[in-house]
């Protein structure tokens, strides 16, 4: 019998409450969902990130009647520059991904797995269009993929391909609504923004010496309303993103194509721990 998207609503609603241990400092989960930060705090783009090409204000981007399909997607995932000398950006250059769903972009770093302390990797989001309504924007993680959808949702050219049972929130930001905008006025472009995710060293070397190097990353966007009822099949979803993690030296070709082609060990046990509980 095939499952209402209701339910799979509240599966995905449960997922997001577990504490699981994570090599992420900020990932929210135990005591229910994150309150939004304002889009105040939002971290600005440093100015050595190259800047995404906005619109010109005289010709801004036509924008559909169904605002938001497709219209979100992590730009750039970057290492703080503060921190280059325990994690450095590595060349991307993987060889074929047969893994399913694939990733739209692969990025890969190195770290130094004698060190403890937390650093921050910077997601930097296009800009986004404002509305008349208040929204959420949440940056998911996951560790496993989902060979098909398990959440509907029709709002979304990209399809959720985190697993539910093991997607967590890693940050929100609230998007303030233009109530004065006239209908017919060109919706205006938010500048990029960026969250600031904290990763712990110490955490992520026993991750990845347990086999569990590669970590998967979606952007959705929601009305705030949505988001406060718990209504996730409304998002609009970004391009699946993977970082892999190397310890000491940045992978060659084909270690990397290895590494991002295998699922992490932590899916088949997750696996397990789910036929148990049927």
């Amino acid at each position: 019998m095939k499952k209402s998207n209701r339910t799979k609503q509240a599966k995905l609603a449960y997922a997001l409450l577990l504490t699981t241990t994570t090599a992420w400092a900020n990932t929210k989960s135990p005591n229910g969902l994150p309150k939004p930060r304002p889009h105040e705090e939002a971290t600005p783009p440093p100015s050595q990130e190259p800047q995404v090409v906005q619109p010109a204000p005289t010709q801004p981007p036509p924008v559909r009647p169904d605002q938001g399909k497709s219209q979100i997607n992590i730009a750039a995932i970057r290492v703080d520059l503060a921190i280059a000398k325990q994690v450095k950006q590595c060349p991307s250059n993987v060889a074929n991904l047969t893994i399913q769903p694939k990733p739209h972009r692969v990025s890969s770093l190195t770290f130094d797995p004698q060190e403890k302390q937390s650093i921050k990797l910077k997601f930097t989001l296009s800009p986004i269009m404002t509305t008349t309504e208040e929204r959420v924007l949440v940056l998911l993680y996951s560790q496993c993929l989902s060979p098909q959808p398990q959440l509907e949702t029709p709002n979304s050219d990209n399809k959720l391909a985190l697993d539910i049972n093991d997607v967590q929130i890693l940050d929100t930001y609230q998007i303030a609504a233009k109530p004065d905008q006239a209908p017919n006025q060109p919706k205006s472009a938010l500048t990029p923004i960026t969250l600031d995710i904290d990763l712990e060293l110490d955490k992520l070397r026993q991750q990845v010496e347990a086999g569990n190097d590669t970590f998967y990353f979606q952007a959705a966007l929601l009305n705030k309303a949505d988001y406060d009822g718990r209504h996730y099949g409304e998002m609009v979803l970004s391009p699946l993103e993977a970082v892999q993690f190397t310890p000491k030296n940045c992978p060659n070709r084909n270690q990397l194509t290895q590494d991002v082609n295998s699922t992490n060990p932590v899916c088949g046990q997750l696996k397990q721990t789910k036929s148990a509980n049927h």
